[in-house]
C-alpha cells in the first residue's frame, strides 16, 4: 500500500502534471468538479463539529478540514469567482464550508478585471474559476490574541493552497496559486462571514 500511495504522490507532484504555468484553456469546468475541489479543500469533511476532544474531557472548538489548522480555528474563508463553470451562473460566491453551499455575493469580474486585480498576471486570462482566500482574524484573535495569529493564518492558507493544487491536479483541472494581487480591490465585505 505504501508503494501505491508513494506512486500516486509522485504522479501528482510531478512538474509535468502541474499546469499552473500554461495559459488557461478557455473551456468550462463542471459545477461538480468545482464542488469536489471546494469540498475536498475547504469542506468540513469530518463533520460540522469536533467530538474527539469532548470524549477526552476537553472543550471542543471548531470543525476539521482535510488540511491542519492552528487550534482548529479554520480562519480561511474561500470565495469562488465563477467565470466559466457549467451549471453555475457567473458571479462571486462565498463557499460555506460547514454546509457545503455557495452564497451569491456579486457579479463576476471581466477577464481584464481579473488580470488587473492579479497585477497583470495574464496567465489568469480565460480561467474558468478562481478561489480567493481571506483570513478571519476575529476567529484567530479569540485564541491567539497576539502576533502569533499571523503565523497561524499563513500556515493555514499554505496548507489549503497545497491541498487545492493536489485536488485540482487529480481532477485534471488547471490550477495556479498566487499571492500577488491588489488587496484593496479584492477585499470582501465583513458581513459576508456571518
Amino acid at each position: 500500500m505504501a508503494n501505491s500511495c508513494h506512486q500516486e504522490y509522485e504522479n501528482l507532484s510531478n512538474p509535468s502534471t502541474l499546469l499552473r504555468d500554461e495559459p488557461f484553456l478557455n473551456r468550462p469546468v463542471s459545477l461538480q468538479d468545482v464542488a469536489d475541489t471546494l469540498w475536498t479543500t475547504f469542506g468540513a469533511v469530518h463533520g460540522s463539529s469536533r467530538t474527539d476532544l469532548s470524549q477526552l474531557g476537553m472543550r471542543s472548538v471548531g470543525y476539521r478540514r482535510t488540511s491542519p489548522s492552528g487550534g482548529s480555528m479554520q480562519p480561511s474563508e474561500p470565495f469562488l469567482v465563477a467565470l466559466n463553470v457549467s451549471g453555475l451562473s457567473p458571479g462571486v460566491y462565498h463557499y460555506r464550508s460547514i454546509r457545503h453551499e455557495l452564497s451569491y455575493v456579486g457579479d463576476a469580474p471581466s477577464d481584464d478585471t481579473v488580470c488587473r486585480l492579479l497585477c497583470g498576471q495574464t496567465v489568469a486570462k480565460e480561467l474558468a474559476y478562481g478561489v480567493f482566500v481571506t483570513s478571519r482574524f476575529d476567529k484567530l484573535w479569540w485564541k491567539y490574541p497576539h502576533s502569533r495569529a499571523y503565523r497561524v493564518a499563513l500556515m493555514d492558507v499554505g496548507c489549503l493552497a497545497q491541498t487545492f493544487q493536489l485536488v485540482s491536479t487529480a481532477l485534471g483541472i488547471q490550477s495556479w496559486a498566487t499571492g500577488y494581487f491588489i488587496d484593496t480591490d479584492v477585499v470582501m465585505p465583513p458581513e459576508i462571514h456571518r
